[in-house]
């Protein structure tokens, strides 16, 4: 990340408030909590205010969203309003990927989708390789994984012995 500093991206969210957003959080802040819980900040915004915040918000979303609402919740609001449990949603992102193409390399970034939803179902993810660790020496050894049936390493490429191994889903 671009940023070090929990207080500078609290801050850097704070004025982008006050350049972008002001009438949109007061419009919050008047129809919280009953009629509208969340800002919507559009992407294309966030990049022409800061490219590396924009770049930082696609790729550690879920860090960037609380300090996001941390800088909403102490933003200077003129009503006696707490925005306590609103939400900070971006949209507008620049890319958009088939839902085919999503692979385990998108997790944990933000991503743009089109699409209709039709049915939701657990994700079963596709091992195209798989990273097996030596039980004798701990050496890693990546094997490609065709469909269908999972293939182990032959032998250890350290020890040169025939196993045992163990899938290191981290690597």
């Amino acid at each position: 990340m671009a940023r070090a500093e929990n207080t500078e991206l609290i801050d850097a969210f704070e004025d982008l408030y006050r350049d972008y957003y002001r009438n949109e959080i007061g419009e919050l802040a008047q129809r919280y909590p009953n009629e509208q819980k969340s800002l919507y900040l559009d992407w294309q915004d966030i990049y022409r205010f800061d490219p590396d915040l924009a770049d930082d918000v696609k790729s550690h979303p879920e860090e960037l969203r609380d300090y996001a609402e941390e800088a909403l919740r102490l933003y200077d609001l003129p009503v006696d309003v707490k925005l306590g449990q609103a939400h900070v949603r971006v949209h507008n992102l620049p890319d958009s990927t088939d839902i085919r193409d999503i692979r385990a390399d998108h997790r944990g970034q933000l991503i743009s989708v089109q699409g209709i939803v039709r049915k939701a179902t657990d994700v079963k993810p596709k091992i195209t390789q798989a990273a097996f660790e030596c039980q004798r020496c701990g050496t890693l050894t990546r094997i490609p994984q065709q469909s269908g049936e999972f293939q182990e390493p032959h032998e250890c490429q350290g020890c040169e012995r025939q196993g045992p191994f163990r899938v290191n889903f981290d690597q």
